[in-house]
């Protein structure tokens, strides 16, 4: 005869409890970090302070505020994205100065002046996981699953 092992769950009850209440603190925390770490990353590839003007040193074009006005979040679903749509006489020219979402596309002009948008996701994502794991950690707890 194989040899059977039976686990019995004492206090189930008491388990399912704190994990639904974990359960329904996971989306507030992932939805609020998540949207924090892409303004974050939105304000460091496009440090744009108003008007024409950023916090990145003029070299001899001139500004218009386009990019900073065109760059902005969409948020569908859990997903937060970081959309950058600036034009200037019908041509766009966001990817020519932040990139693409891939982190080609920066003009040499650009590249060390303005960090890249797929850089600063990068940067921010890892802080957030950083952070989120900590906050998880900390709702579990609070919901009696520490």
């Amino acid at each position: 005869m194989p040899p059977t092992i039976t686990v019995r769950l004492e206090g189930d009850q008491k388990l399912r409890t704190g994990l639904n209440q974990w359960a329904r603190s996971l989306a507030p925390i992932t939805r609020e970090r998540l949207r924090a770490a892409m303004q974050a990353a939105k304000k460091a590839s496009v440090p744009h302070l108003g008007g024409a003007s950023y916090a990145v040193p003029e070299r001899g074009y001139e500004r218009t505020g386009q990019l900073g006005f065109s760059t902005f979040l969409v948020e569908e679903g859990l997903s937060v994205r970081v959309v950058s749509e600036a034009y200037q006489n019908g041509q766009a020219y966001s990817e020519f100065v932040v990139g693409r979402a891939d982190g080609t596309g920066q003009a040499g002009v650009h590249a060390g002046w303005w960090m890249t948008m797929r850089d600063a996701v990068d940067a921010e994502v890892e802080i957030m996981l950083t952070e989120l794991d900590d906050e998880l950690q900390a709702s579990a707890e609070s919901a009696g699953l520490g």
